[in-house]
């Protein structure tokens, strides 16, 4: 989604600005699943039938964190859509835009 903003014809300096720290922030995201993934499920582990009771709320965990980056990225597809419709200004697109690049920056450090 960022990608689709940088490249619109209308995108301004300054969202441009935002686009590139939530595309940081984006990768930061990324890697904490893929390390989060890793320290739920271990290598080897996975095949386990009967999972310790830890095991199971880390699970929910990791898929409550899972959602809630999920709803973030949902929100950054309506501001765009928004954005596309007319139905914000470039102040009012670059606010919201601002504040969701700022919940992908906490999200990685939310569970800690």
């Amino acid at each position: 989604m960022f990608d689709e903003i940088l490249h619109s014809p209308d995108c301004r300096a300054q969202a441009v600005e935002i686009v590139g720290r939530g595309i940081a922030a984006q990768a930061r995201c990324t890697i904490s699943v893929l390390v989060e993934k890793e320290q739920a499920w271990p290598p080897g582990q996975i095949e386990t039938v009967i999972l310790p009771e830890a095991a199971i709320r880390q699970a929910v965990a990791y898929g409550e964190r899972l959602m809630e980056l999920g709803a973030i990225e949902d929100d950054l597809e309506e501001v765009w859509c928004s954005r596309q419709s007319g139905g914000s200004d470039n102040a009012t697109f670059e606010r919201a835009l601002n504040d969701i690049v700022a919940r992908l920056d906490a999200w990685p450090h939310s569970a800690d």
